[in-house]
C-alpha cells in the first residue's frame, strides 16, 4: 500500500471519532469540540508512526495554513468529508425531539413521509445478540444513553490501545486499516454520525469509511 494514501485514509477513519468521545463526556483542556478530543485520540492510541494523521484530523473543519506539508492530506480530507456528509437528509423540523440515538434506517423504507419513526438502534457493541440487533420502540432516558455512550467509548479504546501495542512493534499499515474498520464497525454502527442538524439515521461507522474511501 502507498504509505501516503494510506495515512490519508486512516485520517478520513478517524477525522470524525472525536463525536464519538464527545457523546461519551470527553474534554480537552474544557473543551468539547470533537476535532480537538479527535486529536487527543489519535495522539493517544494510534502507533507513533502514523499519527501525522492527527493534523487533518484536528483541522479538518479548521484553517489548515501553516501546516507545511501536512496541507495537502488536510484538503484531500476536507472534500472528502464534504462529498460523504453528503449521504445525510437535512431537516427543517426541531431535532430536540430525536434523542442521541441512530433512527432505524429501515424505518424510511416504510414510512417515507409523514411522522419520524419510532424505532431506535441500541447502543451495544454489534453481536448476534437479538438484543443488539434489532432497533427500540422506545428511547433511552438521558441518563442511560450517557452511561452506553461512555461504555461503548472506554471498550472502542481499550481495543485500539490493543492494536496500538501490536503495530508500534510490528507495523503494517494495510493490516492496520482492516482491523481499525472492524472496530469502527463494531463500535461505530449504531453512534448516530450527525444528529443536531440531520435526521440521525446515518451511522458513524459508515461516515467514516464513506469519507476514507473517498
Amino acid at each position: 500500500m502507498n504509505e501516503e494514501l494510506g495515512r490519508i485514509a486512516l485520517a478520513g477513519l478517524l477525522h470524525d471519532i472525536g463525536k464519538f468521545g464527545q457523546r461519551a463526556g470527553e474534554m480537552v483542556m474544557g473543551k468539547r469540540d470533537h476535532a480537538s478530543i479527535g486529536e487527543k485520540f489519535v495522539n493517544t492510541y494510534i502507533p507513533k508512526a502514523w499519527q501525522a494523521a492527527s493534523a487533518p484530523v484536528a483541522w479538518h473543519h479548521g484553517d489548515p495554513e501553516g501546516l507545511g506539508h501536512e496541507v495537502f492530506p488536510v484538503l484531500v480530507l476536507r472534500v472528502a468529508d464534504r462529498l460523504s456528509a453528503g449521504e445525510r437528509e437535512q431537516t427543517e423540523e426541531e431535532h430536540g425531539r430525536f434523542p442521541p440515538q441512530m433512527v432505524s434506517p429501515f424505518a424510511s423504507l416504510v414510512r417515507p413521509h409523514g411522522e419520524p419513526p419510532k424505532t431506535w438502534l441500541p447502543l451495544e457493541p454489534l453481536t448476534l445478540e437479538e438484543a443488539h440487533l434489532f432497533p427500540q420502540e422506545i428511547p433511552y432516558a438521558e441518563s442511560e444513553w450517557r452511561a452506553n455512550y461512555s461504555r461503548l467509548w472506554q471498550e472502542f479504546c481499550s481495543q485500539v490501545e490493543k492494536l496500538k501495542v501490536l503495530h508500534e512493534t510490528h507495523p503494517n499499515l494495510e493490516a492496520y486499516l482492516l482491523c481499525l474498520l472492524d472496530l469502527l464497525l463494531r463500535y461505530c454502527w449504531c453512534v448516530p454520525s450527525a444528529f443536531y442538524y440531520d435526521v440521525p439515521d446515518v451511522s458513524l461507522y459508515d461516515h467514516l469509511r464513506t469519507t476514507a474511501a473517498i
